[in-house]
């Protein structure tokens, strides 16, 4: 990004970095414009967004950035009008609190229409960042996972079995633990999900409910805490798929698998890997703050990536992007008040 974008238009000329992303986003017009079902297709917004990448830049690099991207969209524009679309693409920081709660409305929505019980919190795991969000208050902690891989292979490689770098990789898995809780201190909201634990000790009262998606559902998988098996011919719902493998679970059934990660990471089958490592410290010490040991037992936790909705089984992922198109859904078809 800092050689910039070179020719935005001759692709001979381009910055390699910004031919393969400008490469990648014309297939992806050229497929859409290409398919007979479009043809009746009224784009009103392309939008790129960025995240916390963008968000954690220095200062010096911003106006770089700033102008690769004014770039990028200005290449994306040309391609979208010469492909029959009359709309200028746009790109626009997305904050942290924006990009909370579009992760929790894209989980609210799919769990809506899978008839799954609604969460009190969404805390979704990014490579920059942790989002949360409990009842109507979100927060993003800057927790970068890539933090936590570095730090814990640190003068110790992971497939390194002797006593000294396992002795060195605990260490360094309490130092990537200490920094989390530190961040995590930062914020009252996710605090919330143990003030609604404390509150449901009543046997007959629902449990508190929390969704993990993202960096988390992998973890997840890595922990045999989920499945990813295919949708079989003629269940177009999913029923016996992978959505039918989400489930909530008994927040201590949860930690017990992640600690077997975080802990005896080759012991698994198959083994978890680095990535997974670091992110099951992340996780549990997360689950630690947003509640004490005393009341776990009243928390289920359930992970989740793509759902299968609707009577074709159209794949949705919970991200923050299908979360911004549900808003602006919301906002095109909001009925209008008096004027």
């Amino acid at each position: 990004m800092e050689e910039g974008a070179g020719d935005i238009h001759d692709r001979t000329k381009m910055n390699p970095m910004f031919a393969d992303l400008t490469a990648g986003i014309a297939k992806s017009i050229d497929q859409v414009a290409a398919d007979p079902s479009n043809r009746r297709l009224l784009i009103t917004r392309v939008f790129l967004g960025c995240t916390q990448w963008y968000r954690a830049l220095k200062p010096a690099i911003v106006p770089q950035a700033n102008a690769f991207l004014d770039a990028l969209t200005t290449n994306m524009t040309a391609h979208l009008q010469s492909a029959g679309f009359d709309v200028d693409a746009e790109w626009e920081e997305v904050s942290a609190l924006n990009e909370a709660g579009f992760e929790s409305m894209a989980v609210d929505y799919a769990l809506h229409m899978q008839d799954i019980d609604a969460p009190v919190a969404v805390i979704s795991g990014g490579m920059g960042s942790v989002q949360c969000t409990v009842l109507d208050g979100s927060v993003s902690f800057d927790i970068p996972a890539r933090y936590g891989e570095d730090l814990i292979k640190e003068g110790a490689a992971f497939d390194d079995m002797s006593p000294e770098a396992k002795a060195r990789r605990e260490e360094n898995k309490a130092k990537y633990q200490a920094f989390v809780r530190e961040k995590m201190s930062t914020s009252k909201i996710p605090r919330h999900v143990n003030t609604l634990a404390t509150a449901s000790q009543d046997e007959d009262g629902d449990p508190v409910r929390v969704v993990c998606i993202s960096s988390f559902f992998y973890l997840a998988k890595a922990a045999q805490l989920v499945s990813k098996a295919p949708r079989l011919p003629g269940d177009p719902w999913g029923a016996r798929g992978e959505s039918a493998q989400y489930a909530y679970q008994p927040a201590e059934v949860v930690l017990e698998s992640l600690i077997r990660v975080r802990d005896h990471p080759h012991s698994l089958d198959p083994p978890a890997k680095l990535n997974d490592v670091a992110n099951a410290v992340r996780l549990i010490e997360i689950l630690g703050t947003v509640v004490d040991d005393l009341y776990i037992s009243r928390v289920e936790v359930l992970f989740a990536r793509d759902f299968q909705l609707g009577a074709n089984g159209s794949d949705f992922r919970t991200t923050w992007t299908a979360g911004w198109w549900l808003n602006e859904l919301m906002k095109l078809y909001r009925p209008r008040g008096p004027e």
